[in-house]
């Protein structure tokens, strides 16, 4: 049972252990999955806005602070953490500081992760080919040819082929990424049905161990005085439904007192054990053992009257004087034994009472002896 007990705690300490790592391999997967969601995010805005800057630009709409929404969010997929003054064409410092804090959500949202892998590949030629469109663009405010217009044109059009790449990039690499969620969230539901697993056996481990504690004796694992009573009235109402006889037999080991006197207690709990295990050999299956306190033992013995009980005990007390020594110098155990029959519309305790008075003729007999609670002197001599 305590090996039982240490194996199941540990097997819990361990999932617990194991879920805790899942769970932050759960929470990287998650941070991931946010940060390459805005990610996709950025790059959509980027693809998107540069198609209004230029549509802005050829009507005649010019728009500064869209410029510079460009650039941020640029830089923020870049990873900068600013800009310099060339890079932005002139705003209002309002402007200026909305922008700058957006740049810092996005930057934040992006976990402060700057894009990488193929993703990257395709934003360092965008970040270089929106520099050029946004000189053309001011350049294309100054003085409005159809050269410089051309030019924006093929620009624009370069730039928005590289952020679409750019977007399908991210998209894929975000992709690849959910197999690790999905793998990590798998994870944790296995942890968590291991976890209802080893709980479920802890509670019943631990259920059965205390109904156990409850109902026998822990050193003889025989029947405890409790569960005497409980026994004792199912056995009652039985009998008198069906009418059948119902006996109990009370036995007390003798000298014991000498025994934990002379060689230990641990000698003494060696002899009860070795009795309990002997008496529970020769008892039938319907018969029940109890251990009702020290050296004394009871039996409830079903279907059997007094003569029948009578033949139970006589057995039992042989089996006990014969069996080999259960310690060292303890010698040969005997037993001496009470036995009494259930009479009709009489309680347990009168039944108890005269078994026990039975046991106490028999020891005052000369022990190792069976007396019947019916006869005033029906000790029987051990052998010779």
């Amino acid at each position: 049972m305590k090996h039982i007990s240490t194996f199941l705690m540990s097997a819990a300490a361990l999932v617990l252990l194991i879920a805790c790592i899942n769970s932050l391999i759960l929470y990287y997967a998650l941070e991931q999955v946010r940060g390459d969601a805005h990610r996709v995010n950025l790059s959509g805005q980027v693809r998107g806005l540069l198609q209004r800057v230029v549509k802005l630009e050829r009507s005649h709409a010019p728009d500064d602070a869209l410029l510079t929404e460009v650039s941020v969010r640029i830089h923020a997929l870049v990873g900068k953490q600013g800009w310099e003054d060339d890079d932005l064409p002139p705003t209002t410092d309002l402007e200026r500081q909305a922008l700058l804090r957006q740049m810092d959500r996005d930057r934040n949202a992006l976990a402060v992760k700057p894009m990488e892998g193929e993703g990257l590949e395709t934003l360092m030629p965008l970040e270089d080919g929106w520099h050029a469109l946004r000189r053309t663009i001011l350049a294309y405010r100054v003085a409005k040819t159809p050269e410089l217009e051309r030019r924006m044109m093929e620009e624009s059009e370069r730039c928005w082929n590289w952020a679409n790449d750019m977007v399908l990039a991210v998209q894929r690499e975000a992709e690849s990424k959910q197999r690790y969620f999905t793998m990590a969230l798998g994870l944790i539901v296995v942890d968590i049905l291991a976890l209802g697993m080893i709980i479920w056996l802890v509670k019943r481990f631990v259920r059965d161990r205390l109904e156990r504690l409850a109902h026998h004796d822990p050193l003889t694992g025989a029947y405890n005085r409790f569960t005497f009573g409980v026994l004792t009235d199912l056995r009652l109402k039985e009998a008198q439904r069906h009418n059948t006889p119902v006996s109990l037999l009370i036995f007390d080991l003798d000298h014991f007192k000498r025994v934990n006197d002379h060689h230990g207690h641990d000698a003494g709990d060696r002899v009860l054990v070795a009795v309990a295990e002997e008496a529970r050999r020769t008892l039938r299956a319907c018969d029940a053992l109890f251990r009702m306190g020290g050296e004394e033992f009871a039996v409830l013995a079903g279907d059997v009257d007094l003569a029948g009980a009578r033949v139970l005990a006589e057995k039992l007390r042989r089996r006990v004087a014969e069996m080999a020594s259960p310690a060292p110098g303890v010698g040969r155990v005997t037993v001496s034994v009470g036995v009494a029959q259930l009479q009709p519309e009489e309680g347990w305790d009168f039944t108890y009472r005269r078994a026990d008075a039975a046991l106490y003729r028999a020891k005052n007999g000369g022990r190792n002896q069976v007396a019947l609670d019916d006869p005033p002197s029906e000790a029987q001599p051990a052998p010779a």
